[in-house]
């Protein structure tokens, strides 16, 4: 791996590889492979996927340019990548710290991490995370590339699904150009399986990850009365379904009954009302760093009016529209989750860890905010700044830990004190702001000097009396948010 490279956590990997993904097209697996160097690290990559005559590359990304060389004459090699031979049921990477000797002019490839691209028992292909050095991968190297085998394994299906029929194809368009749309993206994917596999109905079940209860249907289904019954699974668990129940318990995510009214587990009635003599249906599920096992997402169903058999091209099919309809399904979860997460850390750095107040940062927003709202509407402004007396005197007396007491009680009385409007914020150190809009000369001075007065009337305990400044400013003497912040400076030392 590259020295110094800071490795992005599982979760942001797989998200980005399903970006690259998701765009489709012939640089696909390149995007893919570029966003999984920059957040793993390494120096190259190669994608070997498997095929009737053997594996062959069909990705890679090189960082270093002097192993383009090396890098080339690896994939074109007839040897088998790291990997190719082990066990499907062991999916961990592998480091191998001593590559073969490919004799390209310039410097070799020396060392490869290599993961398994697996789906239920089939290694589809290989990735190897290539360096020019005999560097260990640390933990989070192996953990992120774990990670990302899980979108290139659905996606692996479904690039042989779109090489074999154009209608997959306009799926995989529709799944591009409609983003995180779910409605229209599984919509594409069931008409689009219904007409590659000529079924009588394709239907997509959603399901809530964390209580695996349905929360939507999305079907080819015409006849109101079919529909409406299949639309009753909603809110409902998949144990309460014996479709679902047999899919969910199948040891694959593929599940083939070739023959309905011969499968014991349903009913005469139910096989009646769902107007169907065959069904295939892939479980959409989708592991999660930090969560353990498989998330379902939920089920693809494809429904034949008369029993059949069912070959490798119709799998193959099925398998890439499941893989369209998970890939789709996660991403609008793993987006969900990063948009969650962005929106927390936005709202804890908009507060102080010590006080709870607004910080400097978002105190300047907001200041600047209400000076361009008073300007625009001709409304008063006033601000407000306070200062704990002798503050250094006191942390030396007491110690910081007395400091931080004094600061969190100046910042719960100031808040006490402010009307729901205002904004009350810690500027820094032992210094303080009262945002007041609608507020503006002798009124805001009253205000200030009520605060103040508030923050000195009753001792801290273990400290004893504390004394606050307090300076005042308006709208009407300042030109902008500076200016109110440097004449309310100004006024404490008046």
């Amino acid at each position: 791996m590259r020295a110094g490279t800071a490795v992005t956590p599982p979760l942001a990997v797989q998200a980005r590889v399903s970006d690259a993904l998701a765009g489709g097209g012939d640089g696909a697996w390149d995007r893919a492979l570029a966003a999984l160097v920059d957040a793993v690290g390494g120096d190259a990559a190669l994608l070997w996927l498997r095929g009737p005559d053997g594996f062959r590359v069909v990705g890679r990304h090189v960082v270093a340019a002097p192993l383009e060389p090396a890098v080339s004459a690896r994939a074109a090699g007839e040897g088998l990548p790291a990997l190719a031979g082990r066990d499907a049921r062991d999916r961990r990477p592998l480091w191998v710290p001593a590559l073969p000797d490919t004799r390209a002019p310039g410097p070799p490839v020396v060392s490869a991490l290599a993961a398994p691209i697996v789906l239920d028992r089939d290694v589809l292909g290989v990735v190897e995370v290539l360096s020019g050095a005999a560097r260990a991968p640390d933990a989070e190297a192996v953990a992120a590339l774990q990670a990302a085998m899980v979108p290139l394994a659905h996606a692996v299906p479904l690039a042989a699904a779109e090489a074999a029929e154009r209608a997959v194809s306009r799926a995989a368009a529709r799944l591009s150009a409609g983003a995180l749309d779910m409605g229209d993206t599984l919509r594409a994917v069931t008409a689009s399986a219904r007409e590659a596999l000529g079924a009588a109905r394709a239907t997509c079940y959603t399901t809530d990850p964390v209580t695996r209860a349905v929360t939507g249907v999305h079907t080819t289904e015409t006849d109101p009365r079919r529909r409406a019954f299949l639309e009753t699974a909603v809110g409902r668990p998949p144990l309460d379904l014996p479709l679902w129940r047999r899919s969910v318990d199948a040891p694959e995510s593929l599940m083939l009954i070739e023959d309905l009214a011969a499968e014991p587990a349903i009913a005469p009635a139910l096989a009646a009302r769902l107007g169907a003599g065959a069904i295939m249906a892939m479980r959409l599920e989708h592991p999660f760093p930090g969560e353990g096992g498989q998330a379902l997402l939920g089920d693809l169903f494809v429904s034949f009016a008369a029993p059949r058999r069912f070959g490798a091209h119709e799998r193959m099919l099925l398998r890439g529209l499941g893989g369209l309809a998970t890939l789709a399904l996660a991403n609008a979860r793993l987006h969900a989750g990063t948009r969650a997460m962005l929106r927390d850390a936005e709202a804890r750095a908009a507060r102080d860890a010590l006080t709870g107040l607004a910080t400097h940062r978002a105190f300047q927003e907001r200041l600047a905010s209400e000076v361009a709202r008073a300007r625009r509407h001709d409304r008063a402004l006033s601000l407000a700044v306070f200062d704990v007396d002798n503050f250094h005197a006191l942390n030396e007396a007491h110690g910081h830990e007395a400091g931080d007491r004094v600061l969190a009680e100046v910042a719960r009385r100031l808040r006490r004190h402010a009307r729901p409007e205002d904004l009350v914020a810690r500027l820094g150190g032992d210094e303080f702001a009262l945002v007041l809009p609608e507020c503006g000369g002798e009124d805001a001075w009253r205000v200030a000097d009520a605060a103040r007065r508030a923050l000195c009337e009753d001792p801290v305990a273990g400290v004893g009396a504390v004394t606050v400044s307090g300076g005042v400013s308006t709208i009407a003497d300042a030109a902008d948010a500076e200016g109110l912040q440097r004449l309310a400076g100004g006024a404490l030392y008046w």
